[in-house]
This record gives C-alpha cells, structure tokens and sequence, in this order.
C-alpha cells in the first residue's frame, strides 16, 4: 500500500515516504486526488493543497510561521509561472513602490519574478535594467539591455541606459559588440544606428562613424541629435594637424603630434610613467582595452585653432597661457610644445584619468588632486608653495567655507573668476591636509561613492555629513594648519 506523508520542501520538491522508503518527486507531479492524502493535519499539506487550488494567498498566509520547510515553499511558490501570472499587477505595484523607496535590492527580485511572464517580459527588462543602473550594478544592467535588443525592443531608455552603464564601467568594447548585433537584427532603426555613431567616435574609429551616419541618414526618422556632436566626426576626418604627424603608443597612451618623432616618443614616455603614478594613487581596475588619446601641436597658433573648431572657444586660462588642456568632448589631452608642458599634462592628465572613472567629478575633488600631481609623485606627496599661498589667501578672505567647497557645482566654481583662482589652492589644501593627517581613507571612500554613480551631495553625505565626522572640527584644525603652514 502506498503511503504519503510529506517531510519537506525544497525547490519545489516533495519529500514522503512510500512504504518505508523516502522518496522526492516534483511537487506538480502530484495532482490533488494524492495531495489530500497527505495529512490534513500538517500546515505544509494544506499549503500543498490550497497550491494545487491556484489558490496562492492562502497558501501564503499559512507558511508565514512554517520555519524553514515554510519558507522554501514559499518561495517556490512566489517564483512559479502560475503564481506570478495570477498576481503580476500585485507585483508590479510592489516593485514600483520599492524604486520609489530607493530599496533597489526588492525591487529587482520583483521585477525578476515578472520577467517570466512573455506579455510583461520586456517591461521587467527595462525596469530591472534600470534598478540595476540605480544600484550601480552596471554589468546587469548592460546585459538586461542586451536581451532587450536580442527581442528586438529598442527605447531612448534602453539606450540611455546602456550608454551610462557602459561610460561608469568602461565596458565600451562590450557595448560596441550589442550595438552592432542590435543594428544587424534592426537595420532600419535609427536609435541604434545614431547610438553607434557617437560611440564610434568615442574611440575614435571614425571611419566607422561615417559609414554608421551615411546609413542612418537613409532612414525614417533620423535626426542629428541621435548621433551626438557629429560636427567632430567632420573635424576628425579633415585631421587636427598641418603637415606632417607622427604617432606613438605606450600602455594606455596613443599620442599624436606634427612636431616630430624624437618629440612625440618622449610624451607618450612621460604619459606612461605619468599613468602608473595615477593607477598607484586611484588603484581601481578599469576595462584592460581603455585607452587615452593625446594631441601634441608644434605652436600655440594651432592648438587654438584645434581647440576653437573642437569647442567653439579658445582655450583661455588664468596668469598664464594655456599649454595643455583636456577636452571632455572628445575625451582627448591636447596641448602645445611650449614651456611647463610636462607639468601641465600631469595636471591636465589626472582629468582625463578621472573622466573615465566618474561622469562629472565635483570640482573640488577634481582639481584639488589635480594640483598635487603638479609637484607630487605616487610615492610621496609633496608640498605645493604656489598652491599653499593661494589656500592661506583664500581662507583668510573667507572666498568659501568647507561645506560650500565640498558641494560647490562647475557652475558655482567658475562664475567668478577672482575667486576661482583660489579655490584651486583651497581644494589642494584640503587634500594635501588630509593625506597628511592619515585621513587618506575618507578620500578614497569619496570616490568609491562617485564611481557607484552617487551626486556629488550624496558622496557628501556619505563622507563629511551628519553622524560621519564633525565638519566644523575638521575645517578648524585644517585652516589652522594651513595658517601655521605646517600640514602634519
């Protein structure tokens, strides 16, 4: 005679025995004939059979005490077809609710649930791609999108999504390989097309770009503004340098210039070592194939004429004349052979750094560190005269407080330029204090928020705010060490 009494639940397995014998099958083998066989008097088989019922809530209600055989089913429960199609408006509302609390982790379990669901299944894609990007899990969140574009649904969320996944995780190589999978499925869209022009140019494959943009502008509803800032595939195609140029890659580095070769090679050189010293102060892994593009003109004259075709200004500066700058834009160093050059790429160079790691890094962080790599190696921090004359100014002027530096915008930084100079100084000051105080750590906590893709006040917060250190105390003792000109 056969005899059933269930032990346990796990995955969705049925546990009894059969004449002595233990035995597992799967739970919807049983129909409910056999199910109501079991004991009536155990929880787990009245679960059991409000399941077969369809009846999940009930089900529920019951193996909320069950300990742990409870939990199991119910989690088998909650994760089948049947359940998440009798509930699916239940369980978007709850995974909508969770974004809205920022509580990212649930909202993903509930979006996955829904995911198996064929007519919501796209849907769920887009909004666990986007609960991954908030959580910055940036490689969920490419792939989410990948399979998006595999059913052949393409959305400017989609694509914003991936494009900002793939700039905070330099998965560019991998985002090129789904955009033009994306594009041979879905020729005639000009979302994907327009997304492979301007990423073309990112990289500066830019007989790519052409042949991507002479497509899209075939296509219904193209416009310009799907492929970026296509007047610098124009300018690239025409060339940034009269005469003739030379090239050379070391590491990351692919220098350019019309100078000469003997010139160019010593760039790339210093560019190298320059690289090593980022990654010891920054040593965060990044994709193996990035890759840093610089431009080296023979004369002012024609680095301005770069610069002004580029931006549509010229590179203007402070004291001085202006020998290097980075151009976010086009994500290239460009400068001039002119005096301090070497100092001002090591300068110029740690934005360019930056740029890959964090989209619009606050200006204190920026340039403060920026300003210690003008005197400073990955091995020792040295002090910056001109830039610790300028923070005692400062200060004593009351140019800014710590909290206002600390959240000031590229807007509030730049609008006065009398006080901009300062704030340059300010900015290493703080640093430079901190890194000599021990305090390192709390600098290296900053960026890991902004690499996570945090605001700039939310890296506040999570440094500097309320509960993780007395901001008053620290610009008491910071401003007097500067005033005492002594750091340590």
């Amino acid at each position: 005679m056969r005899t059933l009494r269930l032990k346990d639940v796990r995955n969705g397995k049925i546990v009894h025995t059969v004449d002595g014998r233990e035995l597992t099958e799967d739970l919807w083998q049983l129909d409910a004939e056999e199910l109501q066989k079991l004991s009536g008097s155990n929880p787990l088989n009245q679960a059991c059979a409000y399941l077969m019922a369809d009846e999940f809530d009930e089900a529920l209600s019951i193996l909320e005490n069950e300990g742990e055989s409870g939990e199991s089913l119910a989690t088998f429960i909650e994760r089948s077809g049947s359940y998440v199609a009798k509930n699916a408006d239940k369980i978007r509302e709850k995974a909508r609710t969770y974004e809205k609390e920022g509580d990212y982790g649930l909202a993903i379990r509930a979006w996955s649930k829904l995911i198996s669901v064929p007519d919501l299944r796209a849907e769920a894609l887009l909004a666990r791609a986007n609960a991954y990007y908030e959580s910055q899990n940036f490689v969920a969140a490419v792939f989410d999108v990948q399979q998006l574009f595999e059913m052949n649904v393409v959305s400017r969320k989609s694509i914003d999504i991936l494009n900002q996944s793939y700039e905070r995780s330099a998965l560019i190589t991998k985002a090129v390989q789904i955009y033009e999978r994306a594009s041979r499925k879905m020729p005639e869209d000009p979302k994907i097309l327009g997304a492979l022009v301007s990423l073309y140019m990112k990289i500066h494959e830019y007989d790519k770009a052409r042949t991507a943009l002479e497509k899209a502008k075939k296509l219904k509803g193209w416009d310009d503004s799907l492929g970026g800032p296509i007047h610098l595939l124009n300018i690239a195609e025409q060339g940034a340098f009269s005469g003739k140029t030379y090239k050379m890659l070391i590491d990351r580095y692919e220098v350019e210039s019309n100078v000469d070769q003997p010139y160019t090679n010593k760039i790339a050189t210093f560019m190298g070592k320059v690289y090593k010293m980022y990654e010891k102060v920054f040593p965060y892994k990044k994709n193996e194939n990035l890759r840093f593009f610089v431009k080296i003109f023979r004369n002012e004259s024609e680095f301005q004429t770069y610069f002004k075709r580029v931006t549509g200004q010229d590179a203007a500066g402070g004291a001085g004349k202006v020998v290097a700058y980075y151009m976010p834009i086009t994500k290239e160093l460009v400068g001039w052979k002119g005096s301090e050059l070497l100092e001002t790429l090591q300068h110029e160079g740690l934005h360019q750094f930056i740029d890959f790691y964090v989209d619009d890094c606050p200006m204190w962080f920026n340039e403060g560190f920026a300003c210690i790599f003008e005197t400073s190696t990955a091995d020792r921090t040295n002090m910056n005269s001109e830039r610790h004359m300028l923070a005692k100014a400062g200060i004593a002027r009351k140019m800014t407080t710590l909290r206002d530096l600390l959240l000031m915008s590229r807007r509030e930084w730049n609008s006065d330029s009398n006080k901009t100079v300062f704030y340059y100084g300010i900015s290493w000051s703080f640093i430079y204090y901190l890194i000599k105080q021990g305090k390192r750590d709390m600098l290296d906590k900053y960026f890991e928020e902004l690499m996570k893709g945090r605001t700039r006040r939310q890296a506040f917060d999570a440094v500097f705010g309320p509960g993780k250190v007395n901001l008053a105390e620290l610009e008491a003792k910071w401003k007097l060490a500067v005033f005492n000109d002594r750091y340590e």
